[in-house]
């Protein structure tokens, strides 16, 4: 069974109502990866409360190792303030700092990473020193490294995005990022130019861009491919993103051709989009029930 490991911010949270939902790029990618028979987890930090024990029990309950989360006795768990900012727009306020700002690397990591397909990371988890570093430390034994771009202001630090772009093999990116990159890094205007720009000046083997209901690109050196965004009822597009990224990558390390890759990738983020949540509960054989029809 291939084995792809999420690094990053693992959290609450807090809808205007009071309401809490578990939150996180990192943990809706590994969840969606395990639900497609990937060997998944994620490597994080909570605090020692309840937030953080409810948390790690509802990692339990998604069938994903919990081993790898780390207990913080000084800070407390990961929490993100939503607020209404218009019709169906949340903006939220990320508490900082909270226990994932503070992930340690461990020896067991060493191991662990050396037999792992991918591991898969973002640069908000990057905002504190410690995470960082101890990100940094973990691409050193690592093969396949997928950088999930996931910028959140004021958390975008660009000297860390472009270490972490010279690191990567596999960009994602969304279509407002990919204009970030172009105007900081001076690499064009245009798609085109600013992927060619990537290409340029970085070691990066391979880039996603997410267009949401327009679908999206993958390119590599040699080729790009456009793909379509699967036609359904949108329920919310709460880790859409992710679980695009997610059917990508599952069948990217079990060696599947591109438009296979992407084929997978868009069913899955159509049927989460029509779904509510970024962990919502779904039976994988429902991408074939309701695309394939």
């Amino acid at each position: 069974m291939k084995k792809i490991l999420c690094f990053g911010e693992v959290l609450w949270d807090i809808l205007p109502n009071g309401h809490k939902k578990i939150g996180g790029a990192p943990l809706n990618v590994a969840y969606h990866l395990k639900k497609l028979g990937i060997d998944s987890g994620i490597i994080s930090r909570v605090g020692s409360d309840k937030e953080g024990d409810r948390l790690i029990r509802f990692i339990e309950e998604l069938s994903l190792p919990y081993h790898l989360i780390q207990k913080d006795k000084q800070y407390q768990t990961g929490k993100a303030i939503a607020t209404l900012a218009g019709p169906n727009e949340m903006v939220y306020d990320i508490v900082s700092p909270v226990a994932w700002d503070f992930i340690s690397f461990e020896d067991q990591h060493k191991n662990i990473l050396k037999k792992t397909d991918a591991l898969v990371y973002g640069s908000l988890a990057c905002r504190n020193d410690v995470s960082r570093k101890t990100l940094y430390q973990m691409l050193a034994y690592v093969e396949y490294k997928v950088f999930d771009i996931n910028i959140r202001k004021p958390y975008a630090d660009m000297s860390v995005i472009q270490y972490l772009l010279s690191q990567s093999d596999l960009v994602k990116l969304n279509e407002t990022e990919t204009v970030i990159l172009g105007e900081h890094f001076a690499l064009g205007k245009s798609e085109n130019q600013i992927v060619d720009g990537i290409f340029k000046n970085f070691a990066v083997k391979e880039i996603l861009v997410t267009k949401g209901e327009q679908g999206g690109s993958y390119y590599d050196h040699n080729q790009k491919l456009d793909y379509e965004a699967k036609k359904v009822k949108v329920k919310d597009t709460v880790g859409s993103g992710d679980s695009f990224l997610a059917g990508f990558l599952s069948e990217r390390v079990s060696g599947s051709d591109i438009i296979k890759c992407l084929d997978t990738a868009s069913r899955l983020s159509g049927l989460v989009t029509s779904l509510e949540g970024g962990c919502p509960e779904y039976d994988i054989l429902e991408i074939e029930d309701r695309f394939l029809k």
